[in-house]
């Protein structure tokens, strides 16, 4: 049972519209396949949706579900921010939503509520190194602790389904010239949310994105959180963050085996009638 739960179109900042997502899918025998275009923001961006877009979203949504017929199982979800002292998945609704990720891009190191003065921590490489001399006197740990308190913050406040890209600030860390992942600051910060995690039912996506757009050399979390997820009984799911249509399977078995070398034997995944646990040897 082949499924993906982090899809994108071009009602966000994916390449691709609905359907095409959908059949790509069903082309290469995905059980389920749920959408998440990142919701709305008080404030524009290039890769948000707006708020009008909203309802032709859930009607190409359905449009594509009665063309695709029984072979495909969509689901209809939404990408949620958390912004520290702002907003996040807790303050918004959006009852025709089956399930959200609830996911941290942006930091706001100087705790504003003008969003001039956010930075996202997946933004281009340069414009990355550009913030943290500006906003974080040139400290990259200053980000890597803001960028995860503000993870916990979110775990605390609830209001979402999937954990996204639990360590995405790698993403602009390559090589890890910017700051160590194998330090015992980094370790903790980590594990402050992992500990966060357990006990909550929150779903923890493994994420093929970086690697797909060639921004990583492993899933999102790495390996060792992975494992640290696993012995506190933190459910996962495999995602691909699929902003185009090669992205849902080019690499799905990256994820899988993650997850199997993790320990994991079973994926939990939302479905219009909650949370379903699947097992990995039928998601091969």
């Amino acid at each position: 049972m082949k499924t993906n739960f982090h899809t994108h179109s071009t009602f966000c900042d994916g390449t691709c519209s609905i359907l095409t997502m959908a059949q790509t899918a069903r082309d290469h025998r995905f059980s389920m396949l749920g959408f998440s275009g990142h919701a709305p923001l008080p404030f524009p961006t290039d890769w948000n949706m707006k708020q009008e877009d909203i309802p032709r979203y859930y009607t190409a949504i359905q449009e594509a579900r009665e063309l695709i017929g029984q072979d495909l199982t969509l689901v209809t979800g939404l990408e949620i921010d958390y912004i520290e002292g702002m907003l996040g998945p807790q303050t918004v609704t959006y009852p025709e939503i089956t399930y959200s990720i609830g996911s941290v891009h942006y930091i706001n190191p100087k705790n504003s509520k003008q969003h001039t003065d956010l930075f996202a921590v997946d933004e281009k490489q340069d414009d990355f190194d550009r913030h943290i001399q500006t906003y974080c006197n040139g400290d990259y740990e200053q980000a890597v602790s803001l960028y995860y308190k503000s993870l916990y913050a979110m775990i605390s406040a609830g209001g979402f389904t999937i954990l996204g890209h639990l360590d995405l600030i790698k993403k602009n860390n390559p090589r890890q010239s910017r700051f160590s992942e194998t330090s015992s600051f980094y370790k903790d910060a980590v594990m402050h949310v992992v500990d966060a995690l357990q006990g909550t039912n929150i779903v923890v996506e493994i994420n093929t994105g970086g690697l797909a757009r060639g921004k990583t050399q492993e899933v999102y979390p790495a390996h060792w959180i992975l494992k640290e997820l696993h012995e506190r009984n933190v459910p996962i799911c495999l995602n691909a963050d699929a902003h185009a249509p090669e992205h849902l399977y080019a690499y799905y078995d990256h994820a899988l085996r993650a997850a199997l070398e993790a320990g994991y034997t079973k994926q939990v995944v939302p479905s219009m009638h909650g949370l379903i646990t699947v097992s990995l040897t039928d998601s091969q």
